[in-house]
């Protein structure tokens, strides 16, 4: 696989908020900093997906499902002989019902309709376009949705979570020489905007508040890492918010 090539764009806001001390707080008044970072990898895509819909139509539902059967099984070896693996064809979905067509402002009845739609995966972009045309130029099927992707984007929307921490991490130390501040700790984290800690909050929410920042991420999809296709390049995104306590 080629080298990924990274690059972080990074959008920093910072604020740094008087707060007095409450609950089990025992070191007098402190300041905080709060700081939203991002963090973008970009590298070429290695596999590609797109999917194939089939149909038949009779007369007789049971010649129609069975047309489906057959055409589903030719499209399955067609394939398996480009060197697609088994995994990397699924069937998301089957569809039997009555099909009707207009003719002189009537409703007619034309037969029973089955369909399904193929999800396949290409590991090898260089059969890519190969694959793609022959299916293209089949008149006995649709193919539709293109899309280029990584094999192992989680990887890498956990490497981009790291470059916008590291990045966060370097404005909070370059922010703090110009204040009187010299020292920072980090009281929050987490990938959806978090609010600022209060006077009324002592250490020990913190660190709860903490933890149940970061297994946000599983719970809330919007949160988690975007992707697009740029000019043949996979990016992607994340998006961190920071907390310091500094003094």
């Amino acid at each position: 696989m080629k080298k990924s090539i990274l690059s972080i764009a990074v959008l920093l806001m910072a604020t740094t908020l008087l707060v007095c001390c409450g609950g089990r707080r025992t070191d007098g008044n402190f300041k905080t900093m709060m700081l939203k970072s991002e963090g973008e990898v970009e590298t070429l895509p290695d596999m590609a997906t797109f999917t194939i819909d089939l149909n038949c139509l009779n007369a007789r539902v049971a010649e129609s499902k069975k047309c489906l059967v057959e055409k589903s099984k030719t499209l399955t070896d067609r394939l398996l002989a480009f060197g697609i693996e088994q995994n990397d064809i699924k069937t998301t979905s089957i569809r039997s019902y009555k099909s009707y067509t207009w003719r002189n402002n009537s409703q007619i009845f034309e037969g029973y309709r089955s369909s399904l739609t193929t999800y396949v995966t290409v590991k090898n972009l260089n059969k890519l376009d190969e694959i793609y045309n022959e299916f293209l130029e089949d008149k006995n099927l649709e193919i539709s949705g293109l899309n280029y992707t990584h094999s192992k984007i989680d990887s890498l929307g956990n490497e981009a979570y790291l470059n916008a921490l590291n990045k966060s991490n370097a404005l909070a130390d370059k922010l703090l020489t110009g204040l009187t501040e010299t020292q920072k700790e980090v009281i929050k984290i987490g990938n959806v905007q978090i609010s600022t800690t209060t006077s009324n909050t002592n250490m020990g929410d913190n660190d709860i508040q903490y933890e149940k920042t970061l297994a946000s991420y599983e719970a809330l999809p919007h949160a988690k890492p975007s992707l697009s296709v740029n000019k043949g390049m996979v990016k992607v995104n994340a998006i961190l918010y920071v907390e310091y306590r500094i003094k």
